[in-house]
């Protein structure tokens, strides 16, 4: 009896022990070679000789040597895995491809109890990628994609061959998730939680919906749509991107660099709909604009295009305080008597009104004057006021985040870009003088063109003491050595086509002063404006003569800013009005012609005559303040 007794006492601590050495899961782990796409299912990619298998010995799948494992066949004989890592600690990495046919499935063992069973984790602490292809599916107890910044997973099916993923219970997009076209199947049993950048890829009218079967969706992170297949998004559009129970949270910004250009007024809304469930949807909605004049202060609120706005309340900020809400300067529309409308305490960082009784409906083409409300007085070169907010709320309660267009001249060194041919030219527009030894065009995306054919540099064009150095289709770099030149303003050099208009608008420019400072500058994509003579005036004809002089005396005083394509009179480099800058333009450069070549001088009689001109205009505008 003792020794039954003890034989079975022995027994029982060998089941506890064999209980006890499955109690977590064990690890296989991937070494297929780092630089090739290697088969999942070829048991030498792996370091125990075998696929991992949660049948066969509870095992979780790690790939942290930066390779990628492809998979395009179902194995059943190893079946799922019971965990799954794609990036391990610092700066590891590990990747799957799942093609046409391949099933990759993250399930917990229900024999070993370990809180990792079942999770897929992409990402880990360093960098992972799922790449769901047409014909593929991934299937995981919990997903969490997080680590490295450039985590993702990505889905993107066919017609007749989906993508499908599926999620039991709760699912973590917090890096990069990529949903490309309309035949992605994305189901969640639990929660879902969106953070990091979540980009839909629409090609057509329809796109692929996640869908929370029964939990809540939580929005966060950044929106960044595209576009593919040649689709080009127009007013109407519309796209349920994620469906759910409820809806909480908000996208933290929408990032539009990766979309074709809108029309003006139109931009793209992310909204909650309710619905039998709440659908996140994004649109293509017309928007309010908010103009805004930097050189007169003017604002006018205008719906460009599309249906009649009703809205019942709007707030201008400027958190920098340069807002107006003297009654010379706001005109509210409080202040026009229009019904119902009252200001909520101006300050110069924000001018409210509300209508809390009724609402104002801005239908197509019609704007909202509102005075000259912005006040911005720079000190030196390079400041900038552009800060200015504007939101606006409809009938329906609900809040929108409105366009803001400025206009008139930018107090820096500005690069105007052609973006159809490609010509660029670099202008002080400031009301500050300049002295630079240097500048710096760049662009990662490598859209410049550095050769002598395009890029026209100050060394090509002769501008004493400027070197090229170095140019490449990433930067574009000239340097004064030796001494400087002073943009006084209106300065304006033409840099030829140095923009490739097949390449990415991702130019910038910086700028560095005598004194050792560097300072960025704008960059602008707009048609390029057929003058380019400091003293020619619109209409252009490439010489300064005495149509300019006409054209500058019979408009003198006129414009408010708004138009700088040029009204008449207004000359190079334009602002919109008409004034002794233009005068002083044409009088400097009289006999100008495109061709540097054909430059007369101008004769003493001619030199005479625009005195006289400028006498007469200074007299003709000085008699009617006398006479007050």
């Amino acid at each position: 009896m003792k020794w039954a007794t003890a034989l079975a006492i022995m027994a029982a601590a060998l089941s506890l022990a064999s209980e006890s050495a499955r109690a977590q899961l064990n690890d296989v782990t991937w070494v297929g070679d780092p630089n090739l796409v290697e088969n999942w299912n070829d048991g030498s990619n792996w370091d125990l000789g075998f696929v991992p298998s949660k049948e066969l010995g509870s095992e979780r799948a790690l790939i942290n040597n930066g390779g990628t494992a492809f998979i395009d066949t179902f194995d059943p004989i190893n079946g799922p895995v019971a965990g799954l890592v794609l990036g391990g600690g610092g700066a590891e990495s590990g990747f799957v491809e799942i093609r046409s046919g391949g099933t990759l499935e993250v399930v917990p063992d229900d024999i070993v109890v370990d809180p990792n069973g079942g999770i897929a984790f992409i990402g880990g602490s360093g960098r992972g990628g799922v790449d769901v292809l047409p014909g593929g599916t991934f299937r995981a107890e919990t997903l969490r994609v997080g680590g490295d910044a450039a985590t993702s997973l990505s889905a993107r099916g066919a017609a007749g061959s989906r993508a499908e993923i599926s999620v039991t219970t709760n699912a973590n997009l917090s890096r990069v998730t990529r949903i490309e076209g309309p035949h992605v199947g994305f189901d969640i049993e639990g929660n879902l939680t969106i953070g990091g950048t979540f980009i839909p890829v629409l090609t057509g009218a329809d796109h692929s919906t996640i869908t929370v079967n029964t939990g809540t969706a939580s929005l966060g992170g950044t929106l960044r749509p595209e576009f593919g297949g040649g689709f080009t998004p127009s007013l109407g559009d519309s796209w349920t991107l994620v469906t759910a129970d409820t809806v909480s949270g908000a996208f933290d910004a929408i990032d539009t660099s990766h979309v074709p250009a809108l029309p003006r007024g139109v931009a793209f809304e992310v909204s909650v709909v309710p619905n039998n469930s709440a659908d996140v949807v994004l649109s293509v909605a017309n928007r309010l604009i908010l103009n805004v004049n930097r050189s007169t202060g003017a604002a006018t609120i205008e719906n460009a295009v599309g249906d009649p706005i009703d809205i019942h309340g709007y707030s201008i900020g400027s958190p920098s305080g340069l807002l107006d809400s003297s009654d010379n300067a706001w005109q509210s529309l409080s202040d026009g008597a229009v019904d119902g409308w009252f200001e909520a305490n101006p300050t110069a960082s924000f001018l409210s009104e509300l209508n809390p009784t009724s609402s104002t409906a801005i239908g197509a083409g019609v704007s909202l004057d509102l005075g000259s409300p912005y006040s911005f007085m720079p000190t030196e070169l390079g400041q900038s006021g552009d800060d200015v907010t504007f939101e606006y709320s409809t009938v329906d309660g609900r809040v929108f985040n409105g366009i803001v267009e400025y206009s008139g001249s930018h107090n820096n060194l500005v690069l105007s870009v052609d973006p159809t041919t490609g010509e660029a030219s670099l202008t002080n527009e400031s009301a500050f003088s300049a002295e630079i030894i240097g500048y710096t065009v760049a662009s990662l995306s490598g859209s410049l063109l550095p050769g002598d054919a395009n890029w026209n540099s100050l060394e090509d064009q002769s501008v004493p003491g400027w070197r090229e150095a170095n140019p490449t289709p990433f930067f574009l770099n000239e340097l004064n050595p030796t001494g400087s030149n002073i943009f006084d303003t209106g300065t304006s050099f033409n840099l030829g086509n140095l923009f490739d208009p097949a390449g990415s608008q991702d130019l910038t420019l910086e700028f560095a002063l005598i004194g050792g400072e560097i300072l960025d500058g704008i960059v602008v994509y707009e048609m390029a404006q057929q003058c380019s003579l400091v003293g020619d005036t619109t209409p252009c004809d490439d010489v300064v003569n005495i149509d300019d002089l006409n054209g500058v005396r019979n408009n003198f005083g006129t414009g408010d800013g708004s138009d700088i394509t040029g009204i008449p009179g207004d000359t190079v480099p334009f602002d919109g009005f008409v004034n002794i800058d233009d005068l002083n333009g044409v009088r400097n450069n009289f006999g100008a012609m495109a061709d540097p070549l054909a430059v007369p001088e101008p004769g003493t009689w001619l030199i005479w005559s625009l005195g006289s001109v400028i006498l007469g205009i200074h007299r003709a505008r000085r008699l009617p303040r006398l006479r007050q």
